[in-house]
């Protein structure tokens, strides 16, 4: 059997061998080289393997298993958006207990507010004056936020 032509290509003898499993391994193995790189002899090759017939499942696959991504879809999104809702449910509490509760931020807030000073400075001693404001502000909220810890009863063991 004369499995390549002048050009280098499989013959059509050498395709039918190929597709009816007549070759032997190492006429398989340099058809299976040839066709790894010439573009011409893989679309002769799926044409010839396309005339054979195609088997058909007695119960089509395609709904099952798109039911089945359908719902690991379903079961994704409401994972996800149960942890979004969780996480905002608990940082709405946290946020509650922080801002309304009488020693909060907002009381603590209100107090470093009042002393702000007048408008009637320029705006240099405005832009100097805010980092020291700003650091007022965070060593409060760190104090605020260490005394609320201290006095947690789980930290008091």
């Amino acid at each position: 059997m004369k499995l390549f032509d002048e050009g280098g290509h499989l013959t059509d003898e050498g395709l039918r061998g190929l597709t009816l499993s007549e070759l032997d391994e190492e006429q398989r193995m340099e058809a299976a080289e040839h066709l790894d790189f010439c573009d011409r002899c893989v679309e002769r090759y799926a044409l010839a393997l396309t005339d054979e017939t195609m088997l058909e499942p007695a119960v089509p696959a395609a709904p099952v298993v798109m039911d089945r991504i359908r719902f690991q879809k379903r079961k994704t999104v409401f994972g996800k958006f149960a942890r979004v809702a969780i996480a905002a449910a608990m940082a709405l509490v946290v946020w509650n207990g922080m801002l309304l509760s009488g020693s909060g931020l907002l009381a603590k807030s209100a107090s470093w507010v009042n002393h702000l000073p007048d408008s009637d400075s320029s705006f240099s001693q405005t832009v100097k004056g805010f980092g020291w404001r700003m650091d007022q502000l965070m060593n409060g909220l760190n104090s605020w936020l260490n005394s609320g810890v201290q006095g947690h009863p789980e930290h008091n063991s």
